[in-house]
């Protein structure tokens, strides 16, 4: 654990860790928010409602992380490619409507939510 420490301390820039950690905490309580919408929905309310949350929380999730890594800082160059980087945000999102989608379905929350959680 004081490795950890240690490397958040010396190896990164601490405003852009305490960034992602807002990123973080308001892209959860927005997810949590959505998805409290979607337990009193039904039909096509409930799709899209579950389509926000999925947006939300992949998107933070993929935008805490990149924060993150933004905020490292090393002695040789990093760059990111493009491509790769839209496709790992379309991946966030995807999976995290695949598991919200899940989770409310009778009996599949424990699957929702190890897909969520990946």
């Amino acid at each position: 654990m004081l490795h950890v420490l240690g490397c958040i301390s010396n190896d990164h820039d601490l405003r852009l860790v305490a960034i992602a950690a807002l990123l973080c905490a308001f892209s959860c309580w927005t997810t949590g928010t959505l998805l409290s919408r979607v337990r009193i929905s039904a039909g096509r309310q409930r799709r899209n409602w579950t389509a926000a949350a999925a947006f939300v929380f992949g998107a933070g999730v993929w935008a805490t992380h990149f924060v993150a890594m933004l905020a490292f800082q090393t002695s040789f160059p990093i760059s990111y490619a493009i491509d790769w980087t839209i496709v790992s945000i379309g991946v966030a999102v995807a999976m995290s409507g695949i598991g919200f989608t899940l989770m409310f379905q009778p009996g599949r929350i424990g699957l929702g939510g190890a897909v969520v959680g990946r």
